[in-house]
């Protein structure tokens, strides 16, 4: 049903309340963090959540509003024009995870703080106005930094938004880096140098998937041709002329595209009887460890950041450790340590049973 100037103002006033559709067919007009408790609590939280997501480009976009009552508020992302659905939700979904991750919201439920647009109908939510129903006061609008009123918003440019989506990607790891910047020498050796073109591969197809990532491995492999010219000189074993750049380049990809991790995990959504926070957890530790370039056998992190990753409360992250190291997917290798006076804290070291692994295999390879 349109909206008419007669309807916003009336609503604006709090003499009726009126519901907005987040989205306008596949595009969103807005995206909305709605928390029904804690919210001045977590107000502080999000601001920092914000900036590390899009610094104060996304913070000067955000308008809050109150709620019916004190622990009530919103958080409202605004758009310079309609934006794809899907984007619109990955960027308020990445502030989600890091306000469910954050300190006060561990005691939550999870029915008391929502995202819009949703997955699959984008939702409809009241902005300012008040709440007719519970009788609740006038609302109005302010900024992340408690500044009242609207003058400080400027909405988010899609160009913006999909550069914001873009930095939150994954990064090329430093060890590529290295590998790609640094001249290859004959004496290190063909199989050595083959292995490296199947690590880079790996690391293509991780970063921009297999149809994007092979003109990336190319570019890469031309890079370290121009800087390594040992490599076409003979081969100090059997003066074999050729250049592994060239003639290993094929099978090096095809290899990789074989087997993209080197190692597979555990097929849990298949079996039965697995918890889905059990598999949601499993999930999100193996995204982490691919982004990271990180063995699956031994690795550190807190548990702050796995909250984060599988869309939990630090409390239930923990909780979940637990119960998979009890199924045999992980193994704890070291429960880390607090932060104490003069002393600093030890992340937790985990590790992944992999596919054809043994929970005993995982404990004695982590070293």
């Amino acid at each position: 049903m349109p909206i008419t100037c007669e309807d916003l103002d009336r609503h604006l006033t709090g003499e009726i309340a009126i519901a907005f559709g987040v989205l306008r067919g596949s595009h969103a007009l807005f995206a909305v963090l709605d928390v029904d408790a804690l919210f001045r609590d977590l107000l502080g939280f999000i601001r920092k959540a914000a900036g590390a997501i899009g610094g104060e480009d996304l913070a000067a976009a955000i308008f809050c509003t109150g709620g019916s009552d004190d622990g009530r508020g919103k958080v409202i992302v605004t758009f310079a024009q309609p934006v794809p659905s899907n984007d619109a939700r990955k960027l308020i979904m990445r502030l989600f995870g890091r306000v469910r991750a954050s300190e006060p919201a561990q005691d939550l439920p999870s029915n008391k703080l929502s995202a819009y647009p949703q997955k699959k109908s984008g939702g409809v939510t009241r902005i300012l106005g008040r709440n007719v129903a519970r009788g609740g006061s006038l609302e109005k609008p302010f900024s992340l930094d408690g500044e009242p009123g609207l003058a400080h918003v400027r909405p988010l440019a899609p160009a913006k938004l999909a550069a914001i989506l873009a930095d939150s990607g994954p990064k090329i790891l430093e060890w590529a880096k290295k590998r790609i910047e640094t001249a290859w020498l004959r004496v290190e050796g063909t199989d050595t140098h083959f292995r490296w073109m199947i690590a880079l591969a790996r690391e293509a197809i991780r970063l921009y998937g297999v149809l994007r990532g092979r003109p990336a491995y190319d570019e890469w492999l031309d890079h370290i041709k121009a800087k390594s010219p040992e490599l076409s000189f003979g081969s100090l074993k059997n003066a074999d002329q050729r250049n592994v750049l060239d003639h290993g380049r094929e099978r090096g990809w095809q290899y990789a595209c074989e087997r993209p991790n080197g190692w597979e995990p555990l097929q849990l959504q298949i079996r039965k009887g697995v918890p889905r926070g059990i598999v949601r957890l499993y999930y999100a530790l193996v995204a982490y460890v691919l982004e990271k370039g990180l063995r699956p056998s031994g690795f550190g992190i807190d548990y702050e950041r796995i909250a984060l990753r599988a869309g939990c409360s630090k409390s239930t992250a923990y909780r979940w450790v637990r119960r998979a190291e009890e199924l045999g997917f992980i193994v704890i290798h070291d429960r880390g340590s607090r932060r104490a006076k003069g002393a600093r804290g030890q992340c937790t070291r985990l590790g992944l049973v992999c596919r054809g692994q043994t929970v005993e295999q995982v404990r004695a390879s982590s070293g």
